[in-house]
């Protein structure tokens, strides 16, 4: 959570979103990205390319989405340092 800069309540939400979207994995001590098909693994992958080619473009349309809890998951990989 240091390293996010989030707040705990902040990173339990999203990684609970993520769990359940099947793409972490909890132990007691840790969460790991371990998507659980490979088909997710292939959209993240893509976001990810995405994300990096046309960076303006996806804060865009994540600004532009009214949704609370698209902003929680957005901020919840937003590392800032």
């Amino acid at each position: 959570m240091h390293e996010l800069r989030a707040s705990p309540l902040l990173v339990e939400r999203a990684t609970t979103q993520l769990e359940k979207y099947g793409l972490l994995e909890r132990s007691e001590s840790m969460v790991r990205y371990r998507p659980s098909s490979e088909q997710l693994d292939t959209l993240v992958a893509e976001a990810e390319n995405l994300y990096r080619a046309k960076l303006v473009s996806v804060l865009n349309a994540i600004a532009k989405t009214p949704n609370e809890a698209m902003y929680a998951f957005a901020e919840a990989f937003r590392i800032k340092g």
